[in-house]
């Protein structure tokens, strides 16, 4: 969460000023929040079920609100990968406008730095835009009535006057709402990400380098920035996973799992899969429009594939003459040539017009199919349950 200055600095030295203004977190409390958020969440819950052992003569609530648990493992593991992709995306988003051959470049070359400045300077301010507080706020105020509905409403507030009711607003309602508060923060950041990578073709001009070594025709970059955010969106599903097959797992152990309870797999596995199914839609939106992109050159790698056959039919053409002519040295140097040219043809032949290598792609495949069969799960569980 450091400003990115240095770190793209040794990319293009030429240009720091456009990694220093990429800055996802510029506001202190919110990058003192999620700089320290795997110290504050477990020990709050730490402080809570060690006070109620000494105050209370109950078990810890904490220890028994299944939803509670989940929610704040749900927290940490979103906050976690929020974090890796804000220090990792403005080094990924800067090296597509660098190097000698330039992926992403203005249209018109004279305002080309102009332009690369405006657009992070929009991204930046986009990004710590004060409507992110108001979408903060929303999630916090959401969070908040679900609280005092489940207190019995807001006359119950005003009308409890116990030592345990002030504990338990003051422990569990304020550090929940402070924190959906930090997640709507987040979520506005990761919005307008989506947003801004997405229209990056409409602004400049995205040159597809067909049978680049990246294995995605030199946009690698986006397709990680892309995994990143679709892992934001899927991993926090795995509690979802465990909430689904709980009651499987009861049915074949034989023993009564707390997590299991129905209550739980209709209310919070159902939020965390819509949560996902969402974000995976605005993704899925963004890594399209680069899809369209190659697409839409695709006649270029075709027109390249044309010549490089043509120029090795004609090289293969004129070894007869030179082993004729018994002329060793042009021959290995046109045998190499050839080489050259036939693994050039057999790399760009295999056409990708998504911006995901191999390795890339089959990861982005198995985070779909993990939600899929979620889904499926669900729906067959709800099904059973309502016949």
């Amino acid at each position: 969460m450091e400003p990115q200055e240095s770190r793209a600095s040794r990319i293009n030295g030429s240009e720091p000023s456009a990694a220093s203004m990429l800055d996802f977190v510029r506001d202190p409390l919110e990058r003192f929040f999620f700089k320290t958020y795997i110290l504050i969440i477990p020990t709050i819950h730490i402080l809570r079920i060690y006070f109620e052992y000494n105050q209370f003569s109950k078990p810890p609530e904490d220890l028994l609100d299944e939803i509670k648990i989940l929610v704040e493992v749900f927290i940490l593991i979103f906050i976690t990968l929020f974090n890796y992709f804000c220090e990792e995306t403005p080094t990924q988003l800067l090296q597509l406008f660098t190097g000698d051959k330039q992926i992403i470049s203005c249209r018109n070359t004279f305002l080309d730095k102009p332009s690369k400045t405006r657009f992070f300077k929009r991204f930046d301010a986009q990004l710590n835009s004060n409507r992110r507080i108001a979408l903060g706020i929303l999630a916090a105020f959401a969070t908040l009535t679900y609280y005092v509905l489940r207190v019995g409403g807001v006359s119950r507030i005003f009308e409890a006057n116990s030592f345990s009711f002030y504990y338990y607003f003051f422990s569990y309602m304020i550090p929940a709402v402070v924190y959906s508060y930090f997640i709507g923060i987040a979520l506005w950041k990761v919005a307008v990400s989506i947003n801004r990578i997405q229209s990056i073709p409409k602004v400049f001009s995205v040159v597809a380098e067909f049978g680049h070594p990246d294995g995605a025709n030199g946009l690698l970059s986006i397709g990680q920035i892309s995994l990143k955010l679709i892992y934001i969106f899927i991993a926090p599903t795995i509690i979802s996973a465990f909430i689904i097959i709980s009651p499987l797992l009861r049915s074949l152990i034989g023993e009564s799992i707390p997590i299991a309870e129905q209550s739980v797999v209709f209310n919070f596995s159902g939020f965390i899969l819509i949560f996902a199914l969402v974000g995976n839609l605005a993704v899925a939106w963004l890594v399209l429009e680069y899809h369209y992109v190659l697409v839409s050159q695709r006649n270029v790698i075709i027109s390249q594939l044309n010549e490089l056959s043509s120029e090795i039919i004609s090289l293969k053409a004129k070894v007869f003459s030179l082993v004729k002519d018994n002329q060793k040295e042009k021959l290995k140097e046109h045998i190499e040539q050839i080489d050259i040219l036939e693994n050039l043809y057999q790399r760009m032949s295999a056409i990708n017009l998504w911006p995901f290598n191999k390795q890339s792609l089959l990861k982005a495949w198995a985070t779909q199919a993990f939600l899929i069969s979620q889904l499926t799960a669900l729906w067959n569980l709800i099904s059973a349950q309502a016949n």
